[in-house]
């Protein structure tokens, strides 16, 4: 893998609704296939997202990755990168594999703003800001299409019980309309 889409973000090179489409799609096929083995990434986030100039995209760095079974559909442990946390880390009712959905939303929004959501001095704020503030959404939402802000609004929904799976959303308009060579065009500025 040649480069992390955080230095793609860092150097301003993510310019195109395709290719947050294509980097979202990715990302998403390897979430759905963790989830489908009951298994939770908890931390992905644009620095461990990487890609080739093939087009592939791989997740990387399953430190906090966790397992769920049947006994324990649900974990309690808050890990992670602050700024990509869902709402629920901080209710501490648990949370399950919708966690890694919402963290595909914030990379979605890093990708389109430059920046995550919610940034802040220490861990606890960042936390608390995440769950008390409304569902972020792009500062200039007409700029992007449709598609784009409803994929955005399904993937941070606050409320766990109301997000689509990865598997769901696998199937939203913004990932199965996308043109491949956004990406390509993307790949070969690098």
């Amino acid at each position: 893998m040649q480069n992390s889409v955080f230095s793609l973000i860092m150097s301003r090179k993510i310019r195109t609704e395709d290719a947050i489409s294509f980097i979202c799609r990715e990302v998403l096929k390897g979430v759905h296939y963790l989830h489908s083995f009951g298994r939770v990434h908890r931390d992905i986030k644009s620095e461990n997202i990487l890609f080739n100039s093939k087009g592939e995209v791989k997740i990387t760095d399953f430190g906090f990755s966790a397992q769920l079974t049947m006994e324990s559909t649900c974990r309690t442990t808050i890990v992670g990168t602050p700024s990509y946390m869902a709402p629920e880390f901080v209710d501490g009712d648990g949370y399950d594999e919708k966690v890694d959905v919402w963290a595909v939303g914030v990379l979605a929004y890093e990708m389109a703003e430059g920046k995550v959501p919610v940034i802040g001095s220490n861990k606890m704020e960042i936390l608390t800001t995440t769950n008390n503030s409304p569902s972020p959404v792009l500062s200039n939402q007409s700029d992007w299409s449709e598609n784009f802000n409803d994929f955005l609004s399904k993937c941070l929904k606050k409320n766990p019980d109301e997000r689509p799976s990865s598997e769901n959303l696998l199937f939203h308009p913004f990932l199965l309309n996308l043109n491949p060579s956004g990406f390509e065009l993307l790949i070969h500025s690098n």
